[in-house]
């Protein structure tokens, strides 16, 4: 869901393959009653990029940052080449152009996305779950308003 600070609607968040075979996370948005409005739909014309070494990403949730600068942030799971998946977080302005990427949990375990929310102040909740050893614990990250762990 929207906020009415930036027009309300929807959002659709998926993954998209380009021409060349590659994956990377789509985001449009749905004016209500659930129609496109060219003029102000966040339609990415290229996918996010991937990093290096990911194989595919399965998106997970979307939601609106109104800290400055607004846009959007992304939550997904990368899947990575051996077959690990890891968190991804991304945050894109109001237009679709990209402000920033983290990739949060370890490369050669499943630790997976569930959702991200972003506080008053700036600050942003990710709550996921992490492989540790032989276990799958759950993970809340603190991270600053630039996607960097909060110490």
């Amino acid at each position: 869901l929207a906020p009415q600070d930036f027009g309300g609607g929807y959002f659709l968040i998926g993954t998209r393959t380009n021409q060349a075979g590659v994956d990377g996370l789509h985001v449009s948005k749905l004016r209500s009653p659930l129609q496109f409005d060219p003029n102000n739909d966040v339609q990415l014309d290229q996918p996010i990029s991937l990093r290096t070494g990911t194989q595919s990403i399965q998106a997970i949730a979307a939601a609106a940052s109104l800290a400055s600068p607004q846009g959007y942030l992304l939550l997904a799971n990368e899947i990575r080449v051996n077959g690990a998946s890891n968190i991804s977080l991304s945050k894109i302005d109001q237009v679709g152009n990209l402000l920033w990427y983290v990739s949060l949990g370890s490369e050669e375990k499943n630790d997976t996305a569930a959702t991200v929310m972003e506080l008053a102040d700036g600050r942003i909740i990710v709550l996921g779950t992490v492989v540790i050893g032989d276990q799958t614990k759950m993970a809340l990250f603190k991270l600053n308003s630039t996607g960097r762990l909060i110490k």
